[in-house]
């Protein structure tokens, strides 16, 4: 049956709706109560992990809805209307914000074992990464939500959230990628910034789904401590009508946007050692001239383009989203001449996923520079953005900011 995710208050009203839709959805809706992010959580390991605690204490949870196949377009706005009450002061009658369905997406399989090469080298030094100072710290962690890890030695920390089976292993060991993505994204960040720690959080093997990149988004920055995440996917399609209202041809990632705004303003006092994460994501690469996919598309992220060697927008690179954290970055090309960072078994490596791997990496190596170390994260996201430089012709709506070049 298909599955919906609903974003729900974390207050009366908010649990006198999940109550009703636990006890009474088959026979007022005709859907199915499947449990919340906390329960799914609670699943997959034995020990209980900080993002379960973390996600009962902010103010909205997710919870996962079944509907009988063809009965969505009764069935949800129908759940919308009735517990459309923020009072929660009517039996059955609360608070649900939202409801989108579980999309899935894909991820661009590269196969094991992963070999850097092509222009790697290349797009180095146009990063001018040899720019970067000393005296920073030498405590900066990043995340990376993808489809595992293969083996890497300077992976720190790996977490598996793709089955139901007790399989949380933070450490090094027990790395898994069945696809390469990961494996390659993880491999360009420590190319950048080799002192980082790295924790990979495995979402998926190749078809990620919404509830999976929620929940690895807690893990990586309640459990991994990260303050940069790196998000080298996107959402493409949430089902064409608003997730609140009903409207059609709205498409919007309510959940995620919620759970970023919340993991980014997280009460200190809930998590010791957090600092406020910032999150890097990729526009996409289905040549839209009008707009990127989610969560780049928020503002809660930095969103990254992807350029050719010689300073071009890649043909692929997603634009024309006004967004307050544009840039691009070297990436590649996918038609000739064909430019990448490396392969697989089973294809090469480009895309706005290679330019977000390679800013988290930049971000990890400002923080070991001791000119940026000490900055907030709004402060850090500024300096970011004041090294890019636009390339002679370019325009804001293609390359946002710039193109990335440490000064």
């Amino acid at each position: 049956m298909p599955q919906y995710l609903a974003t729900i208050p974390n207050n009366d009203a908010g649990k006198q709706a999940v109550n009703h839709l636990r006890e009474f959805g088959p026979w007022d809706f005709g859907i199915t109560y499947r449990g919340s992010l906390s329960d799914f959580l609670r699943q997959l390991s034995e020990v209980p992990i900080v993002a379960t605690q973390v996600l009962e204490a902010l103010p909205y949870e997710f919870h996962a809805l079944e509907v009988a196949e063809g009965q969505e377009k009764i069935a949800i706005p129908k759940i919308l209307r009735w517990h459309s009450d923020p009072t929660g002061r009517r039996q059955w009658r609360g608070h649900i914000e939202a409801i989108e369905p579980n999309v899935k997406f894909r991820l661009s399989a590269l196969g094991l074992p992963f070999s850097l090469g092509g222009w790697h080298n290349s797009y180095l030094k146009t990063l001018n990464i040899g720019a970067a100072g000393g005296g920073g710290r030498a405590d900066v962690k990043v995340a990376v939500l993808d489809t595992g890890s293969d083996k890497l030695h300077f992976v720190t920390d790996f977490y598996d959230i793709t089955t139901t089976s007790a399989n949380l292993h933070p450490g090094a060991a027990n790395q898994v990628d069945t696809d390469g993505h990961g494996t390659a994204m993880a491999t360009l960040i420590h190319e950048v910034a080799p002192g980082a720690s790295i924790s990979m959080v495995r979402i998926a093997d190749s078809d990620p789904e919404y509830m999976h990149v929620l929940a690895g988004l807690a893990i990586a920055v309640c459990d991994c401590q990260a303050e940069i995440v790196n998000l080298s996917f996107g959402f493409v399609d949430f089902g064409g009508s608003c997730g609140a209202c009903g409207a059609n041809d709205v498409s919007r990632s309510i959940a995620l946007e919620k759970m970023l705004g919340m993991l980014i303003d997280l009460d200190p006092s809930i998590r010791i050692g957090f600092r406020a994460p910032i999150f890097v994501a990729a526009t996409g690469n289905q040549r839209s001239t009008t707009g990127f996919h989610y969560p780049a598309a928020f503002d809660y992220t930095i969103a990254v383009g992807s350029v050719t060697d010689s300073g071009q927008r890649s043909s692929f690179s997603n634009y024309g989203t006004t967004h307050t954290a544009f840039l691009v970055a070297p990436g590649g090309e996918e038609v000739l001449p064909q430019e990448h960072v490396g392969s697989g078994s089973t294809g090469i490596c480009f895309g706005t996923s290679v330019s977000t791997a390679y800013i988290s990496g930049i971000l990890a190596l400002m923080r070991q520079d001791g000119s940026y170390s000490s900055l907030s994260r709004e402060d850090l996201i500024d300096a970011l953005l004041k090294m890019c430089v636009m390339p002679g012709g370019g325009n804001a709506n293609e390359y946002g900011r710039g193109i990335f070049h440490y000064v």
